[in-house]
């Protein structure tokens, strides 16, 4: 798998050459600029979301109590992350309704 790290931000995409790989982690991180939201903050709340998806599967399945709903807040700052990612995969030159796009935008660990 491709990947790049501009200090902050690492994009991975499988097939990608390290130009698209340098316009797509360009591209998320105007996205999340744009939006006027922390990454940290956005990649958080994708996991929260993640997990709160999870739990409600359980749920319906009897597993587990009901879980609490996520907040409006969290939505939102998940949706910002998921435009970044789509941000990234058209500047890569990737087009998702026409490939399957294997990869993953996240935050470098410190």
């Amino acid at each position: 798998m491709a990947r790049i790290e501009d200090g902050e931000l690492y994009l991975e995409i499988k097939g990608a050459t390290e130009d698209q790989l340098r316009s797509g982690v360009a591209a998320a991180r105007r996205s999340f600029e744009e939006a006027g939201v922390d990454m940290a903050a956005a990649f958080a709340a994708t996991a929260r979301v993640d997990e709160a998806y999870q739990a409600e599967l359980a749920w319906e399945q009897g597993i587990t109590a009901e879980p609490a709903e996520v907040s409006g807040a969290d939505l939102d700052l998940s949706d910002a992350a998921d435009a970044a990612w789509a941000a990234a995969v058209h500047a890569a030159g990737y087009d998702p309704r026409e490939h399957v796009v294997v990869g993953q935008l996240g935050l470098v660990e410190p």
